[in-house]
């Protein structure tokens, strides 16, 4: 991320990076695969109105996020988006996460969430709110199916896990996409399997870049 800046700024580019909602552990709330709101905000805030021309970057679910506003709104100053590794079927991403295999990863990443988690529900009760879900519960978390189930859903009103990754993968809708999108995967990436995206490839829209790399 830091390389990419550094080059952008370099070419004269103006640079926002914008941290997914709670990603930091600050603020009272948490972000989810589809969550558009805060590019919502971005787009409508009168400082930026002096720019023409936004090209959304993201990285994982960043980049899932970013390709989902694009289909979302549409909007008239998103000249582009560039996603890398992003996990446009969250349900190949969660299928992969959630294997034997993948248990060193799982255990490191869920500990994050669980830490941050922590902190946004910390600031929550000083602030007189309080989470969807209850810290009992998200500590005895194991995997990432069990994370949407318990943590995602209650908070944001999918009736279920299965309901949510429908509604916010945006690999099946990749035909609708007009923004010009570059998208990129590794071929032997272990949390976003390349095998369980290949098939939203073939319906993808002519403004679509798909590019896969090799280590």
């Amino acid at each position: 991320l830091r390389q990419l800046v550094g080059v952008l700024l370099n070419d004269g580019t103006s640079v926002l990076n914008l941290a997914l909602r709670g990603a930091v552990g600050e603020g009272s709330d948490h972000y989810h695969a589809g969550l558009i709101g805060d590019l919502d905000a971005l787009f409508s805030d009168p400082r930026l109105a002096r720019y023409d021309e936004i090209f959304l970057v993201g990285f994982s679910l960043g980049g899932q996020i970013a390709l989902r506003f694009a289909l979302d709104r549409k909007h008239s100053r998103l000249r582009g988006v560039v996603a890398l590794c992003a996990p446009i079927s969250m349900a190949a991403a969660q299928q992969a996460l959630d294997k034997p295999a993948m248990r060193s990863y799982r255990i490191a990443i869920l500990s994050l969430l669980k830490t941050r988690y922590h902190r946004l529900a910390w600031t929550a009760k000083r602030q007189g709110l309080s989470m969807a879900t209850d810290l009992s519960t998200v500590r005895g978390i194991r995997s990432f199916y069990e994370w949407d189930r318990q943590v995602v859903c209650p908070r944001f009103g999918y009736e279920s896990v299965e309901d949510y990754y429908a509604r916010v993968s945006v690999g099946p809708e990749l035909n609708k996409l007009e923004t010009p999108a570059l998208l990129v995967f590794g071929q032997q990436d272990p949390i976003v399997p390349i095998g369980g995206v290949t098939e939203c490839f073939e319906s993808a829209h002519a403004n679509t870049d798909i590019r896969i790399v090799s280590p």
